[in-house]
């Protein structure tokens, strides 16, 4: 069975794990299908890529929407943006999911768990979501040192000038934006 696993990044650019949820297919998979069939009328297998192209053309305004789409889509998040993530994605679950239902369940642990790093985030700066077990995206953004620990490298996050590794923040006009997480970065000493 597949799992996700939200993960902080520390002020020393360590990714930590904050918690593995057993079932990827609680949160990931149905918040892009519900997404695609919503805005390019397939499913997600199919209409992935257009549904892609247009968040990036900035076609798809609805916040909720894109808050999902970007916690699903294992973009990275500030930690001082929490607030602002659960309000939205709490509109997009009241939308999406039936009282008592499993995937309403699934988004309350993950909420709980954002909430704890919130409130007690120590030296983590920004979070991110690794929707499934069958993906390395997050993973392959670090490298283990000789104790196991797991640093983010700056060659890591980007390829021919591609980004892989973004933050999604709200803008000083309260829109959103997206930054390369590099930009981000401490050096390491």
């Amino acid at each position: 069975m597949s799992y996700s696993t939200l993960f902080a990044i520390t002020e020393t650019n360590e990714l930590v794990e904050v918690k593995t949820f057993r079932n990827s297919r609680l949160f990931t998979p149905l918040v892009f299908e519900y997404l695609c069939k919503k805005y390019v009328h397939q499913s997600w297998f199919k209409g992935a890529g257009a549904f892609d192209k247009m968040v990036q053309a900035g076609t798809i305004t609805d916040m909720p929407d894109l808050f999902a789409s970007g916690l699903a889509g294992m973009e990275i998040f500030k930690i001082a943006d929490t607030p602002v993530v659960i309000r939205n994605l709490d509109i997009f679950a009241s939308r999406y999911y039936r009282t008592n239902d499993k995937k309403l369940t699934r988004w309350a642990e993950i909420r709980g768990e954002l909430l704890s790093i919130y409130t007690d985030p120590g030296d983590k700066r920004f979070f991110v979501f690794k929707g499934t077990s069958c993906d390395d995206n997050v993973i392959s953004w670090v490298e283990e040192n000789k104790e196991g620990r797991c640093f983010m490298k700056m060659e890591n996050l980007s390829l021919q000038g591609a980004v892989f590794a973004e933050v999604m923040t709200l803008d000083e006009n309260n829109e959103i934006a997206y930054f390369p997480f590099k930009d981000y970065m401490k050096e390491q000493t």
